[in-house]
């Protein structure tokens, strides 16, 4: 199997955008976010540590590990809300009409559940989180 045919079947798999269809939604949002006048939050992470799962536990532990993060975001973040994979272990998340005090809410106990996740599977995994909001978007 390709890699290509391979990165299809993990987005499959998670659900979760490649960072093509994160920038083309990115644009759109951006746009309706300047026209109403609406905040707008990004938060970007990678997993730390991902190759050592990869390594260690074998690429199917990586797979299940990748879904496991689509999964906890999907489930603790809102439907409007845009998730997406733009690499091998680096992740993206649109928050439409989120300003900081919200964007840093939701981001905190998602990133806690997304580290009680990794706890309970036994998976070494930790977060780098960079995230910001525009009140006025660009």
């Amino acid at each position: 199997m390709s890699i290509y045919a391979l990165r299809r079947q993990l987005r499959i798999q998670t659900g979760a955008a490649y960072f093509r269809g994160f920038y083309a939604q990115l644009d759109r949002y951006v746009h309706l976010a300047c026209r109403y006048k609406h905040p707008l939050g990004q938060a970007y992470f990678d997993l730390d540590n991902f190759k050592t799962v990869n390594d260690t536990l074998g690429h199917s532990a990586g797979d299940q590990l990748l879904i496991t993060v689509v999964t906890t975001l999907t489930q603790h973040l809102r439907n409007t809300d845009i998730i997406a994979r733009l690499g091998g272990d680096e992740f993206a998340i649109l928050l439409t009409e989120t300003g900081y005090a919200d964007a840093n809410s939701a981001f905190q106990h998602t990133h806690q559940q997304l580290q009680h996740a990794m706890d309970v599977n036994g998976w070494p995994v930790t977060f780098s989180v960079d995230m910001v909001t525009f009140n006025t978007p660009p």
